[in-house]
Parts: C-alpha cells; sequence; structure tokens
C-alpha cells in the first residue's frame, strides 16, 4: 500500500477518510488501523462481521489460487483487461477481490493503475496484498465498502454479490461497472461429475 492508493480509502468508524502514516492508517477524528505485516489493513466494522472469521477459508483461497494461477480462466483475465483498458482506469476498486488473481493482471496489462480491493476473507486478501504491494488491500464488505466517495474511475465486481448502492457511491459521475456473474450453466460439466442429479442456477 502506498500513500496515493491508501488516500483511496476511508474509515469504517466515522467515514472520514483515510491517510497512511508510517505502518498504520489514520482519518482526522483519531481513529487508527494498523497494517498487517503484508501490507493490508482490517477495516470490517465489528457490527457487520456475522461470524468469527468471515468470507473464504484458507482451503477454499488457495485451491483458487492454484486454479487461475493454472491459467484456467486465462481467456476472462484476457477479455477483462481489454474491456478495462478501452475504458477510463487511474484508479480501480476492486469489490469482492478474493486472492488478488484479477488485480495483479490488470494492473501488469494497465500499466500500474492504482488500485483499491476488498474481500471479507482475511486470508484472501492477505494473499493478494503480496501479489501486488502497491494496492490498497483491506478486510473490507461490499456492503459497508472501505473506499471513499467518488473515488473509482472503475469498479470491478467478479463473480461477487451486488451492491448497487455502495458501488454508486464508490463511483465518480460517468465512472463505469464492470461486472462478471456466472450464467446458469456454469462450471456445468463439473456438476455432472459430481452430482447424481446436477441443476443449473
Amino acid at each position: 500500500m502506498t500513500p496515493a492508493t491508501a488516500a483511496a480509502l476511508r474509515c469504517p468508524v466515522c467515514g472520514g477518510p483515510l491517510l497512511l502514516a508510517g505502518r498504520s492508517l489514520r482519518c482526522a477524528k483519531a481513529h487508527s488501523f494498523d497494517l498487517a505485516k503484508e501490507g493490508y489493513a482490517y477495516l470490517l466494522p465489528m457490527q457487520k462481521k456475522h461470524t468469527a472469521d468471515p468470507g473464504d477459508g484458507k482451503a477454499m483461497v488457495r485451491a483458487r489460487r492454484a486454479f487461475l494461477s493454472a491459467g484456467h480462466y486465462a481467456p476472462l483475465m484476457a477479455t477483462l483487461a481489454a474491456l478495462c483498458a478501452a475504458l477510463p482506469h487511474d484508479h480501480i476498486v476492486d469489490a469482492g477481490c478474493g486472492e488478488g488473481s484479477y488485480d495483479k493482471y490488470l494492473y501488469d496489462a494497465l500499466g500500474c493503475p492504482q488500485i483499491a480491493a476488498f474481500d471479507l476473507s482475511k486470508e484472501a486478501v492477505r494473499l493478494a496484498s503480496k501479489l501486488v504491494p502497491d494496492a490498497a488491500f483491506c478486510v473490507g464488505g461490499s456492503f459497508c465498502a472501505p473506499v471513499r466517495d467518488g473515488w473509482a474511475d472503475l469498479l470491478l465486481n467478479i463473480f461477487s454479490p451486488m451492491a448497487e448502492a455502495e458501488f454508486a457511491r464508490m463511483l465518480r459521475p460517468g465512472g463505469h461497472l464492470v461486472y462478471a456473474v456466472p450464467t446458469a450453466r456454469h462450471l456445468f460439466g463439473l456438476k455432472e461429475i459430481l452430482y447424481d442429479c446436477p441443476y443449473e442456477n
């Protein structure tokens, strides 16, 4: 996380802007959030933490990293990069960033844009922050997003919940939302192997 990308973030307590001060993020009302050794911040409000360890667990996150690293979704990543390249993309928010593979691909393909990204899973954010150290990664949720109003030129939502009001709040006027959602037969071939009676979503 750099001072420039940290400037994308807002305090989960009062909603004020956060500034990077050494290894902490601080707002004008003296709320402070320490960075983990990997460089991410925990900005999920306690009242929004509905389980002891929200989001995907370690095994699921590591399996997803292995799957994406093997290139199985390379066509999707290339299409996503081409779409984003055609839009204003200096400031990108990734809502539900997972373990960061999409962010790393876009960071390299688009010439190092400023990225602020968050996910409910602490393990996912920990891995993501290692892939793109300059990005502002944090533990947070789409329905209480830790990003300032109007900061994003481009907001990504790749296989994550849709939070229309928060997404609109984070996007600048004229900004763009890129939304990827599975269709009814997503991974149906795998379902046919695993289930006696596979069904469409």
